[in-house]
């Protein structure tokens, strides 16, 4: 038998990287030093130019200029304001920063919706409790002043409803709780002023509000100490004094003494705001000014600008990732221009790399999916998403499968390539593909093609009565690289009505043809035909294409590899005793029958095409108390047998190295 090249790192390979643990994640936000608090002419003049320019009351101003940080910018913003069009009209903004300590969340936040209670389920018992009407939606004062209403029955009305809107925004926000801390609020919150009126008799009170931002309003609050609902009553501007100049002393200790909730205080100092000044209503426009604001959050929360879609999601999502590999992976620029797909054919054979779209995915799957390189792709994501939650491991996988596309802009419709990224994406995740540490080569096709058949020959007659035929690496990197052109040319769907014949999945399929010289045949003629720009022809035992009973060509398909690769039935032990390879066999049947069950069942679609199992659920004893216990005793058998397989096959090594020596 032939010698082939085995698998090594030269100079144009990436190289072997030592990682720090992924929780580890991006660095945190260098502080700065917070901003003095102007001085209060300073707001005055803010506030009257505000009444001046956008016919401002005198409170609603100065809720304004109490909040903003620099109240000689904002006069200078307040001669170009933003315009922000929402339908009947327009509303006037400037970007600017603001004091969260002076900042109030929504009382009438929308997040809070479901721990309203309102009168309606007051039970008819007059001893009961009667619920007061919940706070939902403000109004509009009616001479026009661009500020919010929103009439209370007293203090303590505003105070239980803003509480329980605080509850549930800090409850419902683990990404921002992790977030902001690190990193400060990055996306401006959108602030009004709110007028409220008592019923009661309390004096009106004006205070400048977040209708959208409330949730990062709300843990900012949380690390400024004003934790209480309450603290909107105490609009002391002595007070607001006190505690931006103890924010401020904190940036003159050292950091070393700093607790991390006072180093997230001061990266959360100042946050920024888009304040809307003003508004106006197009001609004969009925549209409030609270109608307006309403309709600006909507645009951010309920019906948001037409995405980027798929593509533009992903790939921006892999752009960012290699990002992080140019900064932390130390390879040459022009392997990471190779994996980009910066280089054409010609450049990539120059530079020492295979030029084909199949190696580079191969390339791509095999060292940027390597779960030792996760956490600088993680960071890469977290710069994009946030940095709250590590990304899981579709959340990786899916922009690199992208990454895999680029070649393919331009000489495939958009609805191939969604097709292409469809099946990769349904095969990215086969434990094959995500060995550690597993390398692709340099070989040539005809020569990976050689090196697999013998790699496959020589594990065939290695096996025994464990039943297992390991797939090498040759074989791995022919088989997806046939992927590559079997997805381009949508030859490897999933079966999408299950029950009808053999509904085997594409990833059992390749499994049966990694372990088959006539699979590995089938890879390199699915190989050659891809590379040459033609669809994937079907090929018989002895090398021939098959054909059709008119003679022409049959192309590549799942049905056609289900009849080729017929499926395997488990070998009845008969009444000998089972040796143990036969008994592997039944339990591999019995899981992709079980995977197989499973996919079907949550495939059995309503009346309206969705899941039926997604919308109404399994009842929880039935999994918890009578599936599940099977399954992870089955799992902890087979954990525990392959346990004992590695500490046998490592005490052999041992000794095979301990034999060597004293040789």
């Amino acid at each position: 038998m032939a010698n082939y090249p085995t698998i090594s790192d030269d100079e144009t390979r990436a190289p072997r990287i030592a990682l720090l643990d992924d929780d580890a994640g991006l660095p945190a936000r260098p502080i700065v030093r917070p901003p003095s608090r102007a001085k209060s002419i300073a707001r005055q003049k803010l506030a009257e130019t505000l009444a001046e320019r956008f016919t401002h009351d005198a409170a609603s101003a100065a809720s304004i200029a109490r909040a903003v940080v620099n109240p000689s910018q904002t006069r200078l913003a307040l001669s170009s304001p933003i315009d922000e069009r929402v339908p009947g009209g327009t509303l006037h903004m400037v970007h600017v920063d603001v004091w969260p300590v002076a900042v109030t969340p929504s009382p009438i936040n929308p997040r809070a919706a479901g721990e309203r209670t309102f009168p309606s389920g007051t039970p008819t018992d007059p001893r009961r409790r009667v619920f007061r009407r919940p706070l939902v939606a403000a109004g509009s004062d009616a001479s026009g002043v661009p500020v919010l209403t929103l009439p209370v029955e007293d203090p303590e009305h505003l105070v239980e409803s803003l509480r329980v809107a605080m509850e549930v925004l800090w409850s419902t926000a683990d990404k921002l709780r992790d977030d902001l801390p690190r990193q400060g609020v990055m996306r401006p919150i959108t602030l009004t002023a709110m007028r409220i009126t008592h019923e009661d008799g309390t004096p009106d009170l004006t205070i400048a509000t977040s209708p959208d931002g409330s949730t990062r309003t709300s843990i900012a609050w949380h690390y400024w100490g004003l934790d209480g609902a309450g603290e909107v009553y105490q609009p002391d501007d002595r007070k607001l004094g006190q505690r931006i100049s103890a924010v401020e002393a904190l940036a003159e200790k050292d950091v070393m003494l700093l607790s991390e909730d006072e180093q997230a205080l001061l990266r959360l100092a100042t946050i920024p705001a888009q304040v809307v000044v003003g508004y106006s209503p197009d001609p004969g426009s009925t549209v409030t000014f609270a109608q307006a604001v309403d309709s600006w959050v909507a645009a951010i929360h309920v019906d948001p600008p037409r995405p980027w879609g798929t593509s533009a999601d992903l790939d921006t999502k892999a752009t960012a990732i290699l990002a992080a590999f140019i900064e932390q992976a130390g390879w040459s620029p022009a392997y990471l221009d190779y994996l980009a797909g910066m280089l054409s054919p010609d450049q990539a054979k120059q530079a020492g790399f295979r030029p084909h779209a199949d190696a580079r995915a191969v390339e791509i799957l095999a060292v940027l999916g390597d779960d030792e390189n996760m956490r600088i792709l993680n960071d890469g994501l977290r710069r994009l998403i946030g940095g709250g939650k590590r990304p899981r491991r579709p959340d990786r996988l899916e922009p690199l499968v992208e990454l895999m596309l680029r070649p393919m802009r331009g000489n495939a419709t958009p609805t191939e390539i969604g097709v292409m990224r469809t099946i990769l994406a349904n095969l990215r995740d086969m434990a094959e593909w995500n060995r550690k540490g597993w390398h692709p080569t340099q070989l040539a096709l005809e020569d990976l093609y050689a090196a697999a058949v013998a790699e496959l020959e020589s594990a065939s007659a290695a096996e025994h009565d464990d039943g297992e035929v390991a797939v090498g690496p040759f074989v791995l990197e022919l088989a997806y690289m046939a992927v590559f052109w079997l997805a381009r040319h949508g030859g490897l769907r999933r079966q999408t009505h299950r029950g009808i014949g053999d509904d085997r999945e594409p990833q059992h399929l390749l499994r049966q043809m990694m372990t088959s010289t006539y699979g590995l045949e089938v890879f390199r003629r699915v190989i050659e035909d891809g590379r040459g720009g033609r669809e994937p022809l079907a090929v018989r035992p002895d090398g021939s294409n098959a054909k059709d009973p008119t003679g022409a060509p049959i192309a590549v398909s799942t049905e056609w590899l289900k009849e080729a690769f017929p499926q395997q039935q488990p070998a009845d032990p008969g009444p000998d005793r089972p040796t143990l390879k036969r008994a592997l066999a039944l339990v591999s049947g019995a899981i992709d029958t079980l995977a197989t069950a499973v996919a079907r069942m949550t495939e059995v679609e309503g009346t309206s095409g969705e899941s039926v199992a997604y919308t109404l659920g399994i009842a929880p004893h039935l999994v918890e108390e009578e599936m599940l216990p099977k399954l992870n005793k089955a799992i902890r058998e087979l954990d525990y047998c392959a346990r004992v397989w590695q500490r046998r096959h490592d005490a052999n090594a041992r000794r095979d190295e301990d034999e060597e020596v004293e040789a």
